[in-house]
């Protein structure tokens, strides 16, 4: 409900900005290619990326885009997941096996397995307005619940403490 005038102002374009880096983590099993993923994206689906600009044209760009697209790198969660979530665009996600420190879920159509996976997403989100407004607000509300300076420290707190 939130956003439901502030859809109406989004550019309808799908936001990337990162390194396309190959991350190998030998200690954790962990491989995450950028590069690859964004070339498999980019020859179904049209990204837009601004290149290198200044941090608050970049959070002003980040914002007006309709959807932002956060793909797996070095961190899980990484700066750019947090850069999403607080712009009031769509974050979506590639999926990963993170575990939230809290129970409630972002809503599936926002989390991809591959390119294809992705396309139909973004194609059921512009398909169904109603859909995506839900998709949003959802992540307004977990956005406002748990990514607050009372329930980090909450959080911490009660996890220190065991």
């Amino acid at each position: 409900m939130y956003y439901k005038n502030l859809t109406h102002n989004k550019i309808p374009r799908i936001f990337f900005s990162g390194s396309l880096l190959v991350h190998i983590d030998d200690v954790y099993g962990i491989k995450r290619n950028r590069k690859e993923m964004i070339i498999k994206i980019a020859n179904k689906i049209n990204i837009y990326n601004p290149g290198h600009i200044p941090h608050s044209l970049f959070m002003e760009e980040l914002s007006k885009s309709k959807y932002c697209l956060d793909l797996l790198g070095v961190g899980d969660p990484n700066i750019r997941t947090f850069e999403i979530l607080s712009s009031k665009s769509l974050r979506i996600a590639q999926r990963s096996n993170l575990k939230w420190n809290f129970n409630d879920v972002f809503c599936e159509e926002t989390i991809f397995d591959n390119e294809n996976d992705l396309l139909e997403k973004i194609m059921h989100l512009e398909n169904n307005p109603d859909v995506y407004n839900n998709c949003l607000d959802r992540q307004d509300e977990i956005v406002r619940k748990y990514m607050n300076i009372d329930s980090l420290r909450s959080y911490i707190s009660e996890n220190l403490l065991q």
